[in-house]
């Protein structure tokens, strides 16, 4: 694409834009308008300070001798709407928008090769193409992988409870600035984002990318471009943008994600960040990818212990093990959830 045929240096900056904005702060933003709400006790710049992830206490022990967090291939989640939501929520605000719509934005937006690329597995790292020296753009944008580790924005949830951890020595661990202590480079990413549940939130977020990628084609003056770029916003928002739209009914997670994207070269090449370990494990009879990434143990401040265990006899064995890894400094709680009656 040359840079003067997509409208000039204005255009290709609105673009870019596009491309790096988090269409998912919408519903937030919809219902929050002060500036204030973003540093309320529920507001955005509070996500992801103190979030719990929940497992069975071998597993806590393996996360703390590793000092690593495990994030599984997305091919191989329990919800088998992952990945769905968000397309189908396009879908649908494509043909609401359909009659106030130009026929040829409608035929970019719904191309059976783009909508294909977006539902595939496999997706387009989002770089930002680099202007070469004849004012054209080098559109760098090879296949990546994705890895997620799921945490919950409340650490006492009967459903995550039953659901997660069955067994009774399930524990619920409580990372603070987690995000602070987890290393990325140049092209291996972490996005960190709240998961959205409900038809109303997802459609806000699909509506605003929508209204966006109307009023850029509509600022591009040579046909070729606009169906390139357009597409180009579109793969890259709706393929961040899926990893954090999830089916309604699994609305009580109230999920935090962290998406690990890494092309897939980098992988290939062994070239992943220092600390970082590649492997499989498995799931019953499934062979799962994964990713292991080293964090600092002092992101661990609490730990709760589920309702329906012996809650004396694990924080004795738990407390007596932690002071022997030097983290006496991590406190352990009671869950407040009654106990399940047999």
């Amino acid at each position: 694409m040359d840079i003067d045929k997509m409208g000039g240096a204005k255009i290709y900056a609105k673009y870019l834009a596009h491309m790096r904005q988090s269409y998912l702060l919408t519903p937030f933003s919809n219902k929050h308008k002060l500036a204030s709400d973003y540093y309320s006790v529920d507001g955005v710049a509070n996500w992801g300070h103190n979030i719990f992830h929940y497992c069975r206490k071998n597993i806590l022990e393996d996360i703390i001798n590793s000092k690593r967090l495990r994030f599984s291939d997305v091919r191989f989640l329990n919800d088998t709407t992952e990945f769905k939501e968000a397309v189908r929520m396009l879908r649908i605000a494509v043909e609401r928008k359909k009659s106030s719509m130009d026929k040829e934005l409608y035929d970019i937006l719904t191309d059976k090769d783009v909508l294909r690329e977006i539902e595939s597995y496999f997706q387009r790292y989002p770089f930002n193409p680099p202007i070469n020296k004849n004012r054209g753009i080098d559109s760098v944008k090879p296949v990546c992988n994705i890895y997620t580790c799921s945490f919950s924005m409340d650490g006492d949830l009967r459903p995550m409870w039953n659901y997660y951890v069955q067994e009774k020595d399930g524990v619920s661990i409580n990372f603070t600035e987690l995000k602070d202590h987890m290393k990325t480079t140049e092209k291996v990413k972490i996005v960190w984002e709240k998961a959205w549940y409900t038809d109303e939130d997802k459609s806000q977020c699909v509506e605003a990318l929508l209204e966006d990628v109307i009023i850029l084609f509509s600022e591009i003056p040579d046909k070729k471009c606009r169906k390139e770029m357009v597409q180009d916003v579109l793969v890259n928002v709706i393929n961040n943008m899926r990893i954090f739209i999830k089916h309604k009914d699994f609305k009580t997670e109230e999920e935090y994600r962290a998406a690990l994207i890494v092309p897939e070269e980098i992988i290939n090449n062994n070239e992943l960040p220092v600390g970082y370990r590649q492997g499989t494990f498995k799931r019953k009879n499934t062979v799962i990818p994964c990713i292991d990434i080293p964090f600092d143990l002092e992101s661990i401040t609490n730990i709760i212990i589920n309702p329906d265990g012996d809650f004396d006899s694990i924080k004795t064995d738990l407390r007596d093990w932690l002071q022997k890894q030097n983290l006496g400094h991590i406190k352990i709680w009671k869950s407040n959830i009654p106990m399940r009656k047999y």
